[in-house]
């Protein structure tokens, strides 16, 4: 894998976004715009998965609208045909990795939510304490562009781990403070 200057220097500073003192959702809105941008996508959510409820609440999002946000919490999550997939490998993974582009667009999900917005192509990432999900990152790029490469993969193998390490150190200390 060859990254440039400017990749090399935005993976870094990713990085360093990741090992801040912040909030969880501070963390996750400070990452949206610049990893989106790293990913040369169109959109990002990141997700908070409720075990208890058993669905998903987005804590942040670069490029995706609120009404979009609203219809994927009320209802486009549970029509979704691909997120449970994605989520059983537990490893950054393109949409295409788990389901074909006829079976995609012949979904409620892809035609009445994603393509209101021209997203086509997806990969997510996942971050697993164990069994439990601390959070994700779901990237799209528009209809008409590339899907993610195996380079873009290589990138986020090496983002997850330490997206996931982010994560699960504010899980701790929020454990640890009182009330």
């Amino acid at each position: 894998m060859y990254l440039s200057t400017q990749q090399s220097r935005r993976l870094a500073e990713l990085c360093a976004v990741m090992a801040s003192d912040a909030t969880k959702v501070q963390l996750l809105q400070s990452l949206a715009q610049p990893l989106a941008q790293f990913m040369q996508a169109d959109h990002l959510v990141s997700r908070q998965w409720d075990a208890g409820q058993k669905k998903y609440a987005i804590c942040a999002s670069y490029n995706v609208k609120s009404s979009r946000i609203r219809a994927y919490e009320e209802h486009f999550q549970f029509c979704d045909p691909i997120t449970p997939r994605l989520r059983l490998l537990r490893q950054p993974a393109r949409v295409s990795d788990v389901c074909s582009v006829q079976e995609l667009e012949q979904s409620e999900f892809y035609n009445d939510h994603l393509r209101q917005d021209g997203i086509h192509w997806g990969v997510n990432v996942y971050a697993y304490q164990g069994d439990e999900c601390l959070g994700d990152l779901v990237i799209y790029r528009a209809r008409g562009r590339e899907d993610f490469s195996r380079q873009d993969m290589a990138c986020l193998r090496i983002i997850a781990p330490v997206f996931t390490a982010a994560l699960s150190r504010l899980e701790a200390v929020h454990a640890a403070q009182p009330g």
